[in-house]
């Protein structure tokens, strides 16, 4: 997301909002639920950090 995008979250109310996001690799579920402002990256203002269950696999 870009700043301006992010600027544009105000658009939609007051904060905090809160998000789901699943993705699936090979079959496999992976969920993760962010707040913002709560999970936002310092130093990456207006992204949220998404901790996913379980843990998404990593590359070799």
């Amino acid at each position: 997301m870009t700043r301006r995008a992010g600027a544009s979250l105000s658009l939609l109310g007051p904060a905090p909002f809160t998000y789901d996001v699943v993705v699936v690799l090979d079959g496999a579920r992976y969920v993760a639920h962010a707040a913002w402002p709560a999970d936002q990256i310092k130093g990456n203002e207006p992204s949220a950090k998404l901790e996913f269950l379980p843990p998404l696999p990593a590359l070799p």
